[in-house]
């Protein structure tokens, strides 16, 4: 019997805000890393895909050999904006997107920074588009492709354009071609049926933000990436019979992920988003709603009302329980005496910071009353400390899963700043309308 989807709200809320957090230190540390010339920014890049899919709760399962020697193109089928994330997080390479997203919100420079190439789609711009290609894979590294142009509900693969498989034309070095196959097969333990594959499919004329929201309410899900053997272009009459070829294969290895034998053309592509709009998180509105409820219930508590010093200690208990049980359990596959010394670094240290920085806050809070931006200023110092603090302190004691470690210390930390700040500010405005 398959399960019912639910979406939380309440897992929605915290999930876009750790993904706000997750993107601003990645975007940091990238810049970082960047300037220092110290460190792998594909990899960076990499954990970045990796931490957004798990804010999706998406596990990621995947057969057949990867080819990692360049240059490589590989060619997928695209269901939804989520194959970025589960592509991205396995696969070393840069992505090929239409000229549109460049101009998105957040996601377009996002893109840029990954080294996404932006093409048009017009056939005048072939031959240009080819060659900026073939310039990539020699200089750069290898490139992922979504040669249908445009996304399914996951049930079958469309026509594969064929005009960009000709950037594999080239002798030296020669250049391979992997087909792979991309599939979600599973949420909770149970196959997906449509209904719920549409939470995760998206295409027209699905909106965008709604969609991108409930994903992150829902349940584990399970995502499959079959990875078929590499050609050559050379071994085709042409490049459309090169297509065909990765085409008939991507098509073969969806359809056994998702155990059809033969593909399915739902009914969908304009039916099949009525189970999704009106679903979960409406509007923004929303979300702001949620927020000032949530603040004005933070600001009556008797903690709240007591003391800053007060305040500090019992959130300092509670960052090293919670943040100290999550060191534990991310790092328990290493072993429970390496996972207990993280547990207990973490723990630790979250105590000793969220102490530190919430004293600090109450410090700034009441020296820059008058100052404007005050707000601003105290979340971007604790922001900063927090990361380059945790990040050297479980370096320097040897955690092995430094980032994952850390990311929801710092995610939930910077979701409190903004908590604590705006609820002094409101318990501030209160006690004096309580003396007038």
């Amino acid at each position: 019997m398959n399960q019912e989807v639910s979406i939380s709200k309440i897992k929605i809320i915290v999930s876009a805000t750790l993904l706000i957090a997750w993107i601003l230190s990645m975007v940091s540390l990238f810049f970082l890393l960047k300037w220092s010339k110290v460190g792998d920014t594909d990899k960076l890049t990499m954990i970045f895909h990796r931490g957004v899919s798990r804010l999706f709760n998406l596990e990621c399962i995947h057969e057949g050999e990867l080819c990692i020697d360049r240059p490589t193109i590989h060619v997928v089928n695209h269901i939804s904006y989520l194959d970025v994330f589960l592509l991205g997080s396995i696969i070393p390479g840069s992505f090929i997107a239409k000229s549109e997203v460049s101009g998105w919100p957040v996601f377009g420079k996002l893109a840029t920074l990954q080294n996404t190439l932006f093409f048009e789609r017009n056939s005048r711009r072939a031959l240009s588009q080819i060659s900026k290609m073939q310039e990539h894979l020699v200089h750069k590294g290898n490139l992922i492709l979504f040669p249908e142009g445009t996304s399914t509900p996951g049930t079958h693969v469309e026509s594969f354009r064929s005009s960009l498989f000709q950037a594999a034309d080239l002798d030296d070095p020669t250049i391979q071609i992997q087909p792979i196959s991309v599939a979600y097969t599973h949420y909770g333990d149970e196959r997906m049926t449509q209904d719920q594959r549409d939470y995760y499919a998206w295409y027209i004329p699905m909106p965008f933000l709604s969609h991108f929201l409930n994903g992150m309410g829902l349940k584990r899900a399970r995502a499959r990436l079959i990875f078929h053997d590499p050609v050559t272009l050379s071994q085709f009459k042409s490049r459309k019979e090169c297509a065909s070829y990765c085409e008939e294969q991507v098509r073969a290895g969806l359809l056994f992920a998702i155990n059809e034998t033969k593909e399915i053309y739902p009914e969908r592509y304009l039916a099949a988003v009525g189970p999704i709009i009106g679903v979960g998180v409406k509007t923004p509105n929303q979300l702001l709603t949620f927020f000032k409820k949530l603040r004005r219930v933070f600001t009556l508590t008797p903690i709240m009302r007591g003391s800053g010093l007060l305040r500090s200690i019992t959130a300092g208990l509670a960052g090293f329980v919670v943040y100290g049980s999550w060191a534990y359990y991310i790092n328990l596959t290493h072993g429970f005496e390496i996972g207990m010394r993280a547990g207990l670094v973490q723990g630790s240290y979250s105590l000793v910071l969220t102490l530190s920085t919430t004293l600090l806050m109450e410090y700034l809070l009441t020296s820059f009353q008058s100052v404007k931006g005050q707000a601003v200023l105290t979340i971007l110092i604790t922001s900063v400390i927090t990361f380059v603090t945790a990040f050297a302190i479980h370096w320097l004691f040897g955690t092995p899963e430094i980032l994952m470690t850390i990311a929801p210390g710092f995610f939930i930390g910077a979701l409190y700043t903004v908590f604590y700040v705006f609820s002094v500010n409101r318990l501030n405005r209160i006690s004096e309308s309580e003396v007038n």
